[in-house]
């Protein structure tokens, strides 16, 4: 029982360690990105797959309920692939290497950003949706794992590069940047009302 406990306390030092080898530059860079799109209304859509697709389901609670219970204003944020009935069907018709493109092409407007979120690195429809991103203009941002090298990043306008090949620890770390997130914002605007 107390080498269980050891394991898992381990787990949360690699953790720790992994956030801690991130470059500041781009943890700071996209903290910007997500305040701005706060101040200005720039709304955010979100992609991910398995763990990463529950990430961006709860940035979007955290950056919409969360933050409007904090401090009276929320991101406006959109989980593409979150109505099942239309995702089904997209894959269905297009294939699920294409769903979500599709979706962006559809509902993404020129002014919006993407963040694309996959542990791999390498999933095929979260590259396609990049693509079209890419082609409408949308502010585009990554956070993957290491695998990710192995694609073309150069479509990216920032990237959060997390040097792991495991996925749980990725995800985590990933989950941990949507707390922080909200946890800057929060800070902004409650130091913005006592001045």
């Amino acid at each position: 029982m107390a080498s269980d406990l050891v394991d898992a306390l381990e787990y949360v030092k690699r953790v720790d360690d992994l956030i801690r080898s991130i470059s500041n530059d781009s943890w700071t860079e996209l903290h910007k990105i997500m305040l701005h799109a706060w101040e200005f209304g720039v709304r955010v859509l979100v992609i991910g797959n398995g763990g990463n697709y529950g990430n961006a389901l709860h940035f979007e609670t955290d950056w919409t309920k969360g933050l409007y219970f904090a401090v009276g204003r929320s991101i406006n944020i959109v989980t593409l692939g979150s109505n099942c009935l239309m995702q089904s069907a997209f894959e269905n018709d297009l294939g699920h290497e294409n769903a979500l493109a599709s979706q962006v092409r559809m509902f993404a407007h020129e002014s919006d950003i993407l963040l694309c979120l996959s542990a791999g690195g390498t999933s095929e429809n979260i590259h396609r949706a990049a693509v079209v991103a890419k082609e409408l203009n949308l502010k585009l941002i990554g956070i993957f794992g290491r695998k990710a090298k192995e694609r073309n990043l150069s479509i990216f306008d920032e990237v959060l590069l997390i040097e792991s090949d495991d996925v749980m620890l990725i995800e985590d770390v990933t989950a941990m940047f949507g707390h922080s997130v909200k946890a800057y914002i929060e800070k902004i605007a409650k130091k913005g009302r006592k001045s």
